[in-house]
């Protein structure tokens, strides 16, 4: 199969790690991948873009004006046609809304990979509702959790339509460790470090991470990677709270799952997730988890693995004390941990899944067939 991939990449973050992880992986291997990537201005390559031709991922940067739709379009169906793609697979809003119905218009097979949702201002949540819409049109739709699931059938998306595979872990690189990531994140001495990392913006609920942090002794520090719309006022929150002297901003650093070894504790804090790629990396790196009990969390962790909170500061800081309080079971956890991945997110399965879902395509026989086992962490089910 010929399967190409359509994005509208960020800087880093879950949904660019899975097309790294899918495109480069079936390029690997020898299978025809092509990715078109938008962006809105000419210059040099992203990291994402670079890992996948190094991958022999046949890339096409598309470069347009940010409300140039019909052109970004044009050019996406002339590659398709041209390079002869029999599946397209789209990932994110912008792309979902684009690209519908081109794979239908070619005689392909056309899939989408809902990595969560946003929510946010009134603008985005406008192109959510836009691209439900157009994944009433979409062959497959992939929930990466059984919690997005409902909620994509609730939405309107068929039921027949939707599948679920959740996220898997591809290694990576070798962390660094402890000391080389500290010193590389500009952190030491004898205070506890909580990592956190993800977007600056409402889904992830930063602001609720440093809510939590003031209720915590003055002994632990917070680093924060990664940076969005929110960051000044993030960082207004932690003057007012007098936090601000044990809070680093690290802003934005590639392969932050290398880093990850720095850190007494990794915390997710979100409102809303799919399957977070940041919590496969914490559980490979065997750093405790401390992580709001939302979305696909509760399939990938249970509380004999990581420490589950309600998504309220004083919940978080509860059980952010109880992991920091005995470093022996937090460890214990922590390998739990990653006995869990080892042997429930394998990439292998995962990508199987995704290639009997482009095989089955939109054939309405195959809606109630499984296409993996039905108690697999990261099959693929229609349901």
């Amino acid at each position: 199969m010929r399967v190409m991939h359509v994005l509208h990449p960020g800087p880093t973050g879950g949904l660019e790690q899975v097309v790294e992880q899918l495109a480069g992986g079936r390029a690997r291997e020898g299978r025809p991948t092509a990715a078109v990537m938008t962006c809105f201005a000419a210059g040099q390559a992203t990291g994402l873009e670079t890992k996948l031709r190094a991958s022999g991922v046949r890339v096409k940067r598309v470069e347009v004006g940010g409300r140039d739709y019909w052109g970004e379009r044009r050019q996406i169906a002339a590659f398709a046609k041209s390079w002869q793609a029999e599946v397209i697979h789209s990932h994110g809003y912008r792309a979902d809304i684009v690209s519908w119905g081109i794979a239908q218009a070619m005689g392909g097979v056309s899939v989408s990979t809902a990595h969560g949702f946003t929510g946010g201002d009134l603008r985005n949540r406008l192109y959510e509702r836009l691209q439900q819409w157009a994944w009433r049109g979409v062959d497959t739709v992939v929930a990466v959790s059984e919690p997005l699931r409902a909620r994509l059938v609730n939405a309107g998306v068929p039921e027949r339509k939707v599948a679920v595979v959740r996220n898997a872990w591809s290694g990576g690189e070798p962390a660094l460790n402890r000391e080389q990531a500290r010193e590389e994140l500009g952190i030491a001495g004898p205070r506890c470090w909580i990592g956190w990392v993800g977007r600056l913006s409402a889904e992830k609920a930063p602001e609720l991470m440093l809510r939590a942090l003031s209720g915590l002794p003055a002994s632990v520090g917070l680093v924060m990677v990664g940076d969005g719309r929110e960051r000044a006022s993030l960082e207004a929150l932690a003057q007012s709270l007098g936090i601000a002297g044990r809070v680093r901003f690290a802003g934005l650093l590639p392969d932050a799952a290398q880093r990850m070894k720095a850190f007494d504790l990794l915390v997710l804090s979100s409102r809303t997730e799919g399957t977070p790629m940041v919590l496969l990396e914490a559980m490979a790196a065997q750093v405790p988890v401390a992580a709001t009990r939302v979305g696909g969390v509760p399939q990938m962790l249970n509380e004999r693995e990581a420490y589950l909170a309600e998504p309220d500061a004083e919940s978080l800081t509860f059980q952010i004390q109880l992991a920091l309080s005995d470093s022996t079971e937090a460890q214990r956890r922590a390998s739990a941990a990653r006995r869990r991945l080892e042997q429930s997110a394998g990439r292998t399965a995962w990508m199987a899944a995704y290639e009997s879902l482009y095989r089955s395509g939109a054939d309405a026989s195959c809606a109630q067939a499984a296409v993996s086992p039905i108690g697999s962490p990261i099959g693929a089910r229609h349901y």
